[in-house]
């Protein structure tokens, strides 16, 4: 894991300092570079000469925009009127956008790129860039950031480097996130701790934990920890323990003593209490309408920034607080960050993607990355924008974790991996004995690699 973020921060940076020029193109799952045009240039690099003034006719170049904010939802008309800002502050492009529900945003974006009508601009996901990059239905960035000499340093440089393919740029961070340990203060304290005992390692965290659990008549009232609930997850654990859900070419890696040790752990964390009884904890919990750590069950709970604006929403009668996330020792400070990129279509029309260039530079100024803060409340991908949510001491944590983030791997054949992994997470959870777990597993994402070399 300590190699494979050290790679993801050297191409990060590499593309802020000096960028090439070779545009790398790819079909159907092979490479190709594209030869020069009769002037000596690839169409890609004529692609991003500055387009000419504004129509003769004054009309504005129309660039669609798609986004997870629907009309109605809290920050839209906030979100609108920054939008409407750059359709004001120049005279070449006219944005118009459109917000659909999280649930229903894949499927239309799925439906647009199946009929090479995607909208010029859009919101994906970050860590699967490379399949969208390598089938060439985004445009590629990286001539646009040299043309104009677009300064990168102001964005977290992993989240740049997933952002890339084939040492090109082809996304750049929307949004950033970073996974904390959240405590119950008044839980510590009524079990004798103060937050100087707020755990730093695994070992602190089961011993903290424990002191906290309560358990009357045969019932769980309050759990210290459960490294299954919350934002917690067996790929994060792997990476803070130097190992990782698959190898450098992407073979499944997990069916071996040391990855079975770490999921043992998780597994065996709460084992004196019945996995019935477990269960029924987690399913009172459910009723409240709120997660445990809300709820006031679990003292200690992983989670997103999310997690506070619900506490702060929820007006929780219990102090809290957040801290980095206990890692084994000798092992690395890491986090899973899961965030959204800016995208543009490869509609192979110089203008809209040009205008699309433009739109995404002015969302990711830093001024503009604050208001986006402000109106949608996703954790920001600028540096200096998030500098200024640092004056509350919650929140200036959250952020001082950022840099120690990264996005799950992409894995072609199982671009879902991550979730298909949760059907063996609950096996094992409900009893199922780890080696026949990881056994199972790992011949699930075995075939599921045969299907896709037998089909592409």
């Amino acid at each position: 894991m300590k190699k494979r973020m050290k790679e993801i921060l050297k191409r990060g940076i590499g593309i802020a300092g000096a960028l090439t020029l070779v545009i790398s193109m790819a079909g159907c799952g092979q490479e190709k570079k594209e030869e020069p045009a009769s002037g000596g240039e690839t169409k890609a690099q004529e692609s991003v000469k500055e387009t000419t003034a504004a129509k003769a006719d004054g009309e504005k170049t129309k660039i669609s925009f798609w986004h997870i904010f629907p009309v109605g939802s809290d920050g839209y008309d906030e979100l609108d009127e920054l939008i409407m800002n750059f359709n004001n502050v120049q005279d070449k492009y006219e944005v118009e956008h459109v917000g659909y529900p999280f649930l229903d945003y894949f499927s239309k974006m799925t439906t647009a790129f199946a009929g090479d009508v995607a909208p010029d601009i859009f919101f994906y996901t970050l860590d699967d860039v490379p399949v969208r990059a390598a089938n060439n239905t985004i445009a590629n960035l990286t001539p646009f950031i040299e043309r104009d000499k677009y300064d990168l340093s102001d964005l977290y440089e992993t989240e740049v480097g997933f952002g890339s393919y084939d040492g090109q740029q082809y996304a750049l961070p929307a949004s950033s996130t970073s996974r904390m340990l959240f405590y119950n203060l008044d839980m510590l304290e009524a079990a004798g701790l103060t937050e100087a005992d707020v755990p730093k390692t695994w070992d602190e965290l089961y011993e903290v934990a424990h002191k906290m659990d309560i358990v009357e008549d045969g019932v769980i009232k309050q759990l210290g920890y459960d490294p299954t609930a919350g934002q917690s997850n067996y790929f994060q654990m792997l990476w803070q323990t130097n190992l990782d859900f698959f190898d450098e070419e992407n073979n499944i890696v997990i069916n071996d003593d040391a990855h079975k040790k770490v999921l043992q752990w998780m597994i065996d964390f709460n084992k004196d209490y019945p996995y019935a009884q477990r269960q029924a904890f987690t399913d009172a919990s459910k009723t409240l309408g709120a997660d445990a750590f809300v709820s006031g069950r679990l003292a200690m709970m992983v989670g997103t920034n999310d997690e506070y604006k619900v506490l702060q929403n929820s007006q929780v009668p219990f102090r809290y607080g957040v801290a980095t996330q206990p890692i084994p020792e000798g092992g690395t400070r890491v986090n899973w960050s899961s965030c959204w990129s800016y995208e543009i279509f490869n509609s192979k029309n110089e203008d809209k993607i040009n205008g699309a260039w433009e739109f995404m530079k002015y969302m990711l100024t830093p001024e503009n990355q604050r208001a986006f803060y402000d109106s949608q409340g996703l954790l920001t991908a600028s540096k200096k924008a998030n500098d200024t949510l640092k004056t509350d001491e919650i929140m200036s944590k959250i952020i001082e974790e950022l840099p120690y983030t990264s996005e799950k791997k992409y894995i072609d054949f199982a671009p879902k991996w991550h979730e298909d992994w949760n059907q063996f997470m609950e096996k094992a959870v409900a009893g199922t004995p780890v080696d026949e777990v990881m056994k199972e597993a790992e011949q699930f994402y075995k075939e599921k690699r045969e299907n896709y070399k037998a089909t592409n």
